[in-house]
């Protein structure tokens, strides 16, 4: 739109900023999600425990809170395909992690349908 207008849009410039601003909303609404099939963490460990879904999603959250601030803040210093490698990077790191925590969480669950 700002291009139409005789404006340069620099994409590029703005691109990091709302990506880290939609890992920051989704943050914040994470630890509110009740147990479901679409939406959320949903791993063998969390779908079977109540306990490694709520754990798993409050951690989670907060998480992707901070990862969004960095993305923010990164975007004056990494440009280009370093923000993107940075950005797969660190998301595949942060979901190994999450990944690892619901299972821990769900084998010190006694309560967990262990199948």
């Amino acid at each position: 739109m700002l291009e139409l207008l005789g404006h340069d849009a620099k994409i590029g410039a703005y691109t990091p900023l709302l990506v880290g601003l939609v890992f920051v909303v989704i943050g914040s609404y994470m630890g509110k999600i009740r147990s479901n099939y679409f939406f959320g963490i949903r791993t063998p460990w969390t779908l079977s425990s109540e306990l490694s879904w709520n754990k798993t999603h409050q951690l989670g959250g907060k998480l992707f809170v901070v990862q969004g601030f960095l993305f923010m803040a990164g975007a004056s210093v990494f440009t280009g395909k370093v923000w993107v490698y940075l950005l797969v990077g660190s998301s595949l790191v942060l979901a190994a992690v999450l990944m690892i925590y619901s299972y821990f969480i769900w084998k010190g669950d006694p309560e967990a349908h262990i199948h």
